[in-house]
């Protein structure tokens, strides 16, 4: 039910990166290309995480206001 309006809605009260466009973050955010390159003898999660930036610590607010491991890799 929510699946299809929970990123916007996620976005638009501050719980995505709003540096960028909603729909810049929806094409970061697809990493079926980056996982299907991804080799066996790769670290798949740091693979699929290649080239998407990292929130500023002090950003939505703050390494405190996050729940624990959200965020990282």
């Amino acid at each position: 039910l929510l699946s299809g309006y929970l990123h916007g809605y996620a976005y638009d009260h501050g719980g995505l990166d709003t540096r960028y466009p909603l729909s810049e973050l929806e094409a970061m955010a697809d990493i079926t290309a980056r996982a299907r390159a991804t080799g066996a003898d790769d670290d798949f999660s740091a693979a699929i995480r290649a080239g998407i930036p990292r929130l500023p610590p002090d950003a939505a607010g703050g390494e405190a206001g996050r729940a624990p491991g959200a965020g990282r890799p």
